[in-house]
């Protein structure tokens, strides 16, 4: 099953940059980050992907995420990022569009917000860890400057390692 959704999300991702590639507006892109993995989270392998997270010459960032644990797909739309004090940590918040299977053991809601951070310390999944939570219903739609200025940077704890994939963070 990951081999074909792996291959879905190939192909979102590609039509995705299809899109902006041809546009005129776009040319002056920085592409931030991109890349997948999975990871253990409560002894079981979820698997989070994303594709080009880019900003775009107004500031504005644009990408994919997809996340997908056992019996759920959650699909969310990367709003905001933001570089963490270390240099070496890139987390991004956006908003779950769609969800598929059984609600996630996350929290995450369509419509509410999910958090998301990546370290990349160095070459191949054993250099490079993964945060995914969902925030409260209550809080409404945050960007990713405004969820660490509310409960600041993610604790050490809260990065799983990769157990395969590739990270990569300009």
């Amino acid at each position: 099953m990951l081999l074909s959704f792996r291959s879905g999300f190939l192909a979102v991702v590609s039509a995705f940059l299809l899109c902006f590639a041809a546009s005129p507006a776009q040319a002056s892109t920085q592409v931030l980050s991109t890349g997948y993995g999975s990871y253990l989270a409560s002894n079981q392998t979820s698997v989070l992907e994303f594709s080009y997270a880019v900003t775009q010459r107004n500031g504005v960032v644009q990408g994919l995420g997809i996340w997908q644990g056992p019996g759920s797909v959650t699909v969310f739309r990367v709003d905001s990022a933001v570089y963490l004090s270390d240099g070496e940590t890139l987390a991004f918040a956006g908003v779950v569009v769609a969800i598929f299977g059984t609600p996630p053991p996350n929290g995450a809601t369509v419509g509410g917000t999910v958090f998301t951070a990546f370290q990349d310390n160095g070459f191949g999944p054993a250099d490079q860890t993964v945060s995914l939570s969902a925030v409260p219903p209550g809080f409404g739609n945050l960007t990713a400057q405004q969820i660490i200025g509310l409960i600041g940077e993610p604790p050490p704890q809260a990065f799983r390692p990769l157990l395969t994939g590739n990270v990569w963070i300009r």
